[in-house]
């Protein structure tokens, strides 16, 4: 289930879609977005790839592989690395590429793994986004940028930091990690001293001279960014694995069993772990989660529908929670609910081929036809499959064509197909 890209391809099986991560990772790059013209609509992802690497794609995406956050000791350290990749946006470093037939948005994908939901078995409406068809595009060439590229993120990244009151401290420590990283494997370097091609030792020092711009924090680790990195590392690996891995009594380890428990398949007691988990945390945004994917699994929809409800109040912009109570949504039938939340999760991630699919899905029980077709054709386009797409507008067009009571349709449906033709390079 979790195999592992090999490097410079990205697909849809190695892609961990999850609202705690989306969350946290939103949270680390937050007070960087102002200092980092261009990045404010940039998404950030963590792919299952144990190799120490992270890049940002043409299509305003960043990936982290899960190896680089196993090697982060804290925060500040995975910020660096999202400073650095977020940099290569600002400065547009890949206008210099020909982006054509090198595309990699995450939606061009086959499919998504869906977090702790996907993670485990059986599970066709886990409430997060699941399989479609597609097949990633390779973005090795998008990889290899000049070291006078990797200077200039990397002193972009630096003042990003120093301007949100950050210092550098946590980026310097983990190019300490990837220095140390590349003595221990002269063959086989870390790959981000390969996809970014400038020598570790010399960052170092460049961040070194810079420590003192800023007062350092105390870089301790929290218990909150533990536990991610013992959900990362769940996610990513065996349950046996896991089991082996985390065996004390810590929140952390605790956390971890849980998800291996849950992925071999023993859902009672991994649903009495959540609860117990709860009481020590009860607004534990991975584990409410986690509660209401188990509920929808189990057939309890409403229940799942509550829950991310309420933390789509507490996370309002976080697309992964309004894409799962839309589905929650419509298992119970609420189809007026359920198609709002597929919307508003489109407004915050237009290209997510599966929101559009499952939108599709929804307005074809809604029997509105003409925006059902469109919204699979969207999907298609947003997957790769243009001629798919095609097909899709087609049929739209001629329910259009035919509807004898066209006022039951949205007075934008004109304007929707028009765009459609348009990024499909079709003729009137």
């Amino acid at each position: 289930m979790f195999a592992t890209a090999p490097l410079g391809a990205v697909r849809a099986s190695d892609v961990i879609i999850d609202p705690e991560l989306t969350e946290k990772l939103n949270t680390l790059a937050a007070p960087l977005r102002p200092h980092l013209q261009g990045t404010e609509n940039t998404r950030l992802f963590v792919i299952n790839d144990d190799t120490l690497n992270a890049f940002a794609t043409p299509d305003d995406v960043v990936y982290i592989h899960s190896g680089l956050i196993g090697k982060t000791k804290n925060e500040e350290e995975l910020r660096g690395v999202i400073a650095h990749e977020l940099a290569h946006v600002a400065e547009k470093h890949f206008l210099s590429l020909d982006a054509a037939g090198k595309k990699a948005t995450l939606t061009t994908f086959g499919g998504v793994l869906a977090g702790i939901g996907a993670a485990m078995a059986g599970a066709p409406q886990a409430g997060v986004a699941l399989a479609s068809a597609g097949q990633a595009a390779g973005i090795s060439g998008l990889l290899q940028h000049t070291r006078g590229q990797e200077m200039e993120a990397d002193q972009t990244a630096r003042k990003a930091l120093l301007a949100a009151g950050l210092g550098t401290q946590g980026m310097a420590d983990m190019f300490r990690i990837l220095q140390t990283e590349s003595q221990l494997s002269y063959d086989a370097p870390p790959p981000y001293l390969l996809t970014h091609p400038m020598p570790a030792g010399r960052r170092l020092s460049v961040q070194e001279d810079n420590l003192t711009e800023a007062p350092q924090k105390d870089l301790a680790p929290t218990a909150t960014y533990l536990t991610l990195k013992a959900k990362v590392f769940a996610l990513t690996n065996t349950p046996p694995t896991t089991l082996r891995t985390f065996r004390d009594e810590s929140y952390p380890a605790r956390y971890a069993r849980l998800i291996a428990t849950a992925r071999l398949g023993k859902i009672t007691e991994a649903r009495q772990e959540i609860d117990a988990l709860l009481q020590e945390n009860p607004n534990d945004l991975g584990l409410l989660d986690f509660k209401a994917t188990l509920a929808l699994q189990g057939g309890n929809a409403a229940e799942a529908l509550s829950i991310w409800q309420n933390l789509r109040t507490a996370y309002p912009k976080n697309p992964v929670l309004s894409f799962q109570a839309a589905e929650a949504a419509r298992a119970t039938e609420n189809l007026p609910l359920a198609e709002s939340l597929y919307e508003e999760t489109l407004r915050i991630w237009r290209d997510w081929s599966e929101a559009w699919y499952s939108l599709g899905l929804t307005y074809g029980a809604e029997n509105k036809l003409i925006q059902s077709h469109l919204s699979i054709a969207e999907s298609h386009y947003y997957s790769g499959h243009p001629e798919d797409a095609k097909t899709s507008l087609k049929v739209a067009e001629n329910y259009f064509k035919t509807t004898d009571n066209k006022a039951k349709n949205s007075a934008d449906i004109p304007t929707w197909i028009a765009s459609l033709k348009t990024r499909l390079k079709l003729d009137d």
